[in-house]
């Protein structure tokens, strides 16, 4: 992997690379879904010619959630990383990480619809975004009973295990 390091992952050069002959910007490019049309010149440039230079990564999952990645996979002490996907890890001695985050409109089926309100009106719109915040605190915050909010807890903690 020729000049693939840290810095060019964050690097204007990688976004130009990934994104050549893409009729587009950068965020049409994440939520484009056909992008793995072998018709398509981005399509080509990126499995027959960049590949060259970057090697068999995924790399729009790179690119995607870089940010998240470089540290990631630039990090020593990590024996090697487990992203899931399955229904167990690949090995228990490997460090598994979590990037997914889940909107709480998905629990829209166990969570009534006006606590999903009241969580975003504090500004958590996400899952983890909720649990970063103690019980006692969402107590205050919020207009919801305690019990109320342990029950939202308990929903949203089954989704990561």
């Amino acid at each position: 992997m020729y000049g693939v390091d840290k810095n060019y992952l964050l690097s204007e050069d990688y976004t130009y690379e990934m994104l050549q002959y893409y009729n587009g910007n950068h965020s049409d490019f994440i939520d484009f879904l056909y992008d793995a049309d072998p018709k398509t010149d981005n399509y080509n440039w990126r499995h027959f010619q960049l590949v060259q230079k970057l090697g068999g990564w995924r790399w729009k999952g790179i690119f995607t959630y870089r940010k998240t990645f470089v540290d990631l996979i630039y990090n020593k002490s990590l024996k090697g990383i487990d992203f899931g996907g399955s229904q167990r890890p690949i090995s228990e001695h490997l460090d598994i990480v979590d990037i997914e985050d889940v909107d709480l409109e998905e629990f829209a089926d166990e969570i009534d619809s006006w606590i999903i309100d009241e969580l975003k009106a504090i500004g958590c719109d996400t899952a983890k975004s909720v649990l970063e915040i103690s019980v006692e605190d969402m107590v205050q915050r919020t207009d919801l009973e305690k019990e109320t909010i342990e029950e939202v807890f308990r929903i949203l903690k089954a989704e990561f295990e």
